[in-house]
Parts: C-alpha cells; structure tokens; sequence
C-alpha cells in the first residue's frame, strides 16, 4: 500500500500600509527595518511607519516570502533589548506631521483586528477627508510537509 501523502496548510504574515484599505495603495513593509521607515506621504499628511515583530525571522518560511515580496530579511530589531520594548512581541511605530491644521476632534485614531488606522475627516461629514492605514494579511501557502507551526515560542 503507497504511503499518504500529507498536505498541510501554513500561513504566513504580510504587513502593508498605505493611504487607503485599496490594495493597489498598499505598499509592503519590511519589519524590523528601524533605519529605513515606510514614507507615506498623502494631500493632508506625511507619516514615516516602523513596524517590528519579534522573533519574524525564526518563522517557517520567512526568508522565501521575502524574498517572493522583494522585501530584506531582517533579524529582530534592536528595539527589543531597550527597556520598555523587552517585553513586547511586537511593535507599530506611526510619525507623522499635518500639513494643514486638525482640531483634535477631526483626528481619530483606532485600531481594529489587524488594521491600525488614523484618520482626518470634517467633524460634520463623512468618509474621512483622508487616511493611513497598516494592516497584517495571513496569506495561506501549502507544502507537501507535516503541519508546523508558523511561528515560534516567545523567547
């Protein structure tokens, strides 16, 4: 009798931010890549995003997703040894400057499932007059191999 073949299914993680939820705006991030943010850069703002994950670079797959996104493969960042990101697995670094006035009831900032998002809108109307958004997809892979997880312990 021939041996079953065994088809896992495995996920891995793709971080994206952009000025709208439209996936032709999204731009991919390399995660843990502190020296060099994501510049977004819209009518209303212009916003430089760092987002770090600890322990990404042990994941089942990483280096081939990379590479697949056209993206670096980065180890942790630097960020996880420094008091206060020690504990932390993971990280989302926003900065950003207005390029006109906001009352603060006109910004708003939320995060929602696996999007993070800030928004500027007139306080009377809706939708926002414009936004930035970061979002995680889990993007699923197959391999003929045993299942395994896709990430690792916390260290």
């Amino acid at each position: 009798m021939a041996a079953a073949t065994t088809q896992s299914t495995r996920y891995r993680l793709k971080v994206s931010a952009g000025p709208s939820t439209d996936p032709k705006t999204l731009k991919p991030i390399t995660v843990n890549d502190d020296a060099n943010p994501l510049l977004i850069d819209t009518d209303e703002f212009i916003a430089q995003i760092v987002i770090r994950i600890r322990g990404l670079d042990k994941t089942l797959g990483y280096q081939e997703a990379q590479k697949q996104d056209g993206l670096k493969s980065l180890p942790d960042s630097p960020w996880f040894t420094k008091p206060g990101g020690d504990n932390n697995l993971s990280s989302v670094q926003i900065s950003c400057r207005f390029k006109r006035e906001w009352s603060g009831d006109q910004v708003v900032f939320g995060v929602s499932g696996t999007c993070c998002r800030i928004m500027m809108r007139d306080v009377e109307k809706w939708p926002p007059i414009d936004s930035l958004y970061v979002t995680t997809q889990m993007i699923q892979i197959s391999s003929p191999s045993p299942a395994v997880p896709c990430m690792h312990a916390r260290p």
